[in-house]
């Protein structure tokens, strides 16, 4: 029985319903993440897509909590707009993990 309150992991299969285009567009509606990214809609739907496979894949593998604290600490950056901060965090997981 799933432990109240607690979060589900994303499956594979889910990342394109839940990572639609629209809603890449509303993460990055403020100006300053789209000059901090300069880079067009597809490419970065394509990259956040393969992140979220990813992280998708490798937390079924996984026994420690390494990833899931670094898709949180993601996570909590992009909410406070601390772009700078997740941009940091987006280059630390590219180097970790090949598919990203």
């Amino acid at each position: 029985m799933p432990v109240k309150g607690a979060e589900r992991v994303i499956r594979a299969a889910e990342v394109p319903n839940v990572f639609t285009d629209e809603r890449i567009r509303q993460l990055i509606a403020d100006e300053q993440i789209r000059d901090l990214l300069a880079v067009d809609l597809g490419s970065l739907a394509d990259g956040i897509r393969s992140v979220a496979r990813s992280y998708a894949d490798e937390s079924k593998a996984q026994t420690s909590n390494e990833l899931h604290k670094e898709i949180k600490a993601l996570r909590s950056a992009a909410l406070k707009r601390k772009y700078e901060q997740a941009a940091i965090l987006v280059g630390k997981c590219q180097q970790k993990h090949a598919t990203c």
